[in-house]
């Protein structure tokens, strides 16, 4: 009977192991067809990546609560992106050599601001102003390259490499591949250091690895802490209908407002997102914390773990829209628990 019972964990046990799925496929160099070896392989902004063999060969575990783009890059060629992956599939992927790498010598032309003023300023719209953004620090600084347009106001930054960030409060190496970067000011005194930000875009993706010690008390409230009252955190709870359970307060002319009667939810059942749609501005207050936001767009779309789009036409400001990357948590954070 004993053997019976072991024989039958024993089955159940190899069942389970066969929904352990993984994404595979091999890079090669597109003009030669030879293997890349160390190519990156991950889901944008999560902790879920790996790196080719020296075969060019890769195999990523699978998750059908994460729904990011499947990301391919290698220094000096184009970027691929894989957004309907299936584990069913072997995938083979040519890298293109990238034609528009930035020119190896620095430029040392002085227009008409510091290159330490234009790191000051790029660090702290970057990281951010907070305990966590004090925390960070960018490992290579001198692969960012830096241009002010004194006629339009406007500082603008590019990268040779991925942007290594370290954050210590958080526990996570962060690289950054920066697709673009502006700082729009409405007013600029570069000699006295007096500005005033008008607006702030970077977009980019990212892949995000635990620092050692990353699983120590300390760091693990802190991921908690930043976590609760963060965009991300609101968008899971709008998306979910959670808004009052997680003790979020919705203001209009400092009244207290129901969500019903200004956002229109709707989920869609073919991929778990949920399309919404928000009548006027609003005021979100968490924790003491308070964030107007409002939408430029008719609806916006919020997927499976929280992530929103149009990034560009949902805007918070206030205390969400303080934060930078130096509070950013991945996506696949807390996935499971959500």
């Amino acid at each position: 009977m004993i053997s019976k019972v072991f024989l039958f964990f024993l089955f159940l046990f190899n069942i389970s192991l066969g929904f352990s799925q993984e994404i595979k496929g091999i890079v090669l160099e597109a003009k030669t067809n030879q293997p890349v070896e160390s190519a990156s392989v991950y889901f944008d902004n999560t902790t879920i990546g790996t790196t080719t063999n020296i075969k060019g060969e890769f195999s990523i575990e699978y998750r059908e609560d994460i729904k990011s783009l499947l990301i391919i890059s290698f220094l000096g060629y184009q970027k691929n992106y894989i957004k309907d992956y299936s584990p069913k599939k072997t995938y083979k992927i040519l890298l293109k050599e990238n034609i528009n790498t930035l020119d190896e010598v620095f430029i040392t032309d002085y227009d008409g601001m510091s290159r330490e003023m234009k790191l000051e300023q790029f660090r702290a719209q970057f990281l951010g102003f907070s305990k966590n953004a004090k925390s960070s620090r960018i490992l290579n600084e001198d692969d960012i390259i830096l241009r002010y347009s004194e006629a339009e106001k406007q500082l603008s930054a590019s990268a040779r490499k991925p942007i290594l960030i370290e954050n210590r409060n958080l526990g996570y190496l962060i690289a950054f591949d920066l697709n673009d970067f502006k700082i729009a000011y409405s007013y600029m005194d570069i000699e006295n250091k007096r500005q005033h930000v008008k607006m702030i875009l970077y977009t980019g993706t990212s892949r995000y690895d635990n620092l050692e010690g990353s699983n120590k008390k300390r760091i693990l409230k802190n991921r908690q802490k930043s976590y609760k009252g963060s965009s991300l955190h609101f968008m899971r709870a709008l998306a979910n209908g959670r808004l009052e359970k997680e003790q979020y307060v919705l203001l209009k002319k400092r009244s207290v407002i129901k969500a019903d009667d200004y956002f229109s939810v709707s989920k869609n059942e073919n991929d778990g997102s949920t399309t919404v749609k928000l009548k006027e501005p609003i005021v979100i207050f968490y924790d003491g914390k308070q964030s107007p936001f409002q939408c430029k767009s008719e609806e916006f779309v919020i997927d499976k773990y929280g992530n929103h789009s149009p990034i560009d036409k949902v805007i918070f400001s206030g205390y969400m829209g303080n934060q930078r990357l130096g509070d950013a948590l991945p996506l696949d954070y807390k996935i499971n628990r959500d």
